[in-house]
């Protein structure tokens, strides 16, 4: 519990199960990836959480079209992390094909742990773009060798800090922090 002697800030209880690559933060905004790793459980208990986030993008689990299945194929999208990530303040790298492919629901941060879902759904590829951020293409080769797979670092401003996932049984803690250990435990854990 005090492995970055920081304070839980939630815990996500079973039947919830979030996976940190799944969660990107931002100054004003964060996206958490949905599928085969984080399940809708865990979203409804994290968008309890008092956010300062102005909102908050549940990205869904991408088809890839040479993908000849019903499902994702973990190998090229096991969470949001395996496809999509930030590459400086206003620069995102990602497989151009998943980001277009993955439905975006918008939920507003209306105070207090309460979002409210947008009637609007859109994809990560047009969300990120009308953020204003440049996207860098990258192909399924590429992608599928983790080049874009960065520490997840929320962009200096307002002093906040980002937060890190550690994985506990039965649930997750969700703790403010740098998520270095976690983000370097994670890439350990999947080189394997």
């Amino acid at each position: 519990e005090d492995v970055m002697e920081l304070p839980i800030a939630k815990e996500i209880k079973a039947p919830g199960t979030i996976e940190g690559g799944e969660f990107i933060p931002f100054d004003t905004f964060a996206l958490v990836g949905i599928g085969d790793r984080t399940n809708r459980e865990a979203i409804e208990q994290l968008l309890t959480i008092d956010f300062d986030y102005e909102e908050i993008g549940v990205v869904h689990q991408p088809m890839h079209p040479l993908v000849c299945s019903e499902k994702p194929d973990p190998m090229i999208n096991m969470h949001l992390d395996t496809y999509f990530n930030v590459a400086s303040r206003n620069v995102e790298v990602g497989n151009e094909v998943l980001l277009k492919n993955a439905k975006l629901e918008i939920y507003s941060n209306h105070g207090v742990g309460h979002f409210s879902k947008d009637k609007e759904d859109t994809t990560l590829y047009d969300y990120i773009r009308n953020k204003g951020f440049e996207i860098v293409n990258i192909t399924t080769l590429e992608q599928m060798a983790y080049p874009d797979r960065g520490q997840h670092r929320r962009p200096a401003g307002a002093g906040r800090k980002p937060l890190s996932f550690r994985r506990d049984q039965p649930g997750t803690g969700l703790r403010p922090g740098d998520g270095t250990r976690d983000a370097a435990r994670h890439r350990r854990r999947h080189r394997r």
